[in-house]
């Protein structure tokens, strides 16, 4: 079995330099499902998850996901005004652009406070 993360943060480069929400989501997946790999994207900054979430979304399923799990802070690192159903809704319209059911297995995690907090 495999999952797919989208993240928002940096690739840390090598297996021993994850960032720390890959490592968190890795942690959490293991714990849930024992042998399940993993197959993170990574996007930068939440901006960018927001409008290309969808693409990635439906390549991820494509290359035998069983699921895809979108994570991202609800509080950026600049600040700036925040809205968890603003994200929300423009993640699953940038979703619905990419042609990606409603009933697909695309879940949306959104982290109050940094992931690795």
């Amino acid at each position: 079995m495999k999952i797919g993360l989208i993240l928002e943060c940096q690739d840390g480069g090598a297996p021993d330099r994850m960032n720390a929400d890959e490592l968190v989501g890795r942690h959490v997946i293991k714990i849930i499902a024992p042998g399940t790999e993993v197959e993170p994207v990574f996007l930068n900054r939440k901006p960018r998850l927001i409008d290309e979430c969808g693409v990635y979304a439906k390549q991820l399923l494509a290359n035998k996901c069983c699921c895809v799990i979108i994570i991202w802070d609800l509080y950026p690192l600049w600040g700036g005004k925040v809205c968890m159903k603003r994200d929300r809704d423009a993640v699953l319209k940038n979703l619905k652009d990419a042609g990606i059911p409603d009933d697909a297995p695309v879940y949306l995690l959104c982290i109050s406070y940094d992931l690795e907090t």
